[in-house]
């Protein structure tokens, strides 16, 4: 496992070589994105959850994966466009309130790594919620904005950040370099075994994303990767043990 993903507080808590990390907490069971989902994951044996970051119109960070809100809570218009308090009135499929990201960070305190990834937010921001949690030393940020994870970089260098692609990259290693990024979380299709080589010979993890099936996690693992996010936290929990 790539010493990145390892602090003295949470040495003991992942004993496998690959780290499972629960996409948008536990899907499977609980509406994506909600305190329930990534307190299920953290059962399930998730050693690190994967988060949504966008921001409201007051400001606030909020847990949500989209940036309408009506595939989620039947409701029209926009995340950045709806204040705070009118968020929080709203329900995540009838039940599950949508919370802040504050709110998640303490609640998964010295439980958990999270995996923040950034729609849409300031570096400041995010790196105050972060402080305001106390957890600098249990989270990694990543995002598909790579501008962002350079500002964010050069704001908070002692947090680890990482690049988000769904295209396959040319070089990871130079463009991990030029963004001052220390992960690398591409689509899971596009992985193969010399690219996870070359990445983690110049010092950096492989985290390959949304990974779902047996036979697609038995093969990555193969390929020494150091950490797998699925939406199967429980399959995969059973498959890295």
């Amino acid at each position: 496992m790539h010493n990145l993903l390892r602090t003295p507080a949470l040495l003991s808590t992942s004993p496998l070589r690959v780290v499972p990390i629960g996409h948008r907490g536990a899907p499977l069971q609980y509406p994506e994105n909600s305190l329930e989902s990534f307190h299920r994951a953290v059962e399930l044996g998730a050693w690190m959850v994967e988060l949504d970051v966008r921001t409201t119109s007051d400001g606030v960070l909020v847990v949500f994966h989209d940036e309408t809100l009506e595939r989620l809570t039947g409701k029209d218009g926009k995340v950045a466009d709806v204040k705070t308090t009118d968020l929080a009135k709203m329900k995540v499929e009838d039940y599950c309130r949508i919370p802040t990201l504050k709110e998640v960070l303490l609640r998964l305190r010295e439980r958990c790594w999270v995996n923040i990834e950034v729609k849409a937010a300031k570096p400041e921001a995010v790196a105050k919620d972060i402080d305001d949690a106390g957890m600098a030393d249990q989270v990694l940020l990543s995002s598909f904005d790579w501008n962002f994870i350079a500002a964010f970089a050069k704001l908070r260098p002692q947090i680890p950040v990482a690049l988000v692609t769904e295209e396959v990259v040319a070089d990871p290693v130079a463009a991990l370099s030029e963004h001052g990024a220390r992960a690398f979380l591409p689509r899971h299709d596009l992985v193969n075994e010399a690219m996870v080589k070359a990445v983690q010979s110049a010092g950096h993890a492989v985290i390959p994303w949304t990974v779902d099936t047996p036979a697609d996690i038995q093969k990555l693992v193969s390929w020494q990767v150091d950490g797998i996010c699925s939406n199967d936290v429980e399959t995969l929990v059973k498959l890295l043990a």
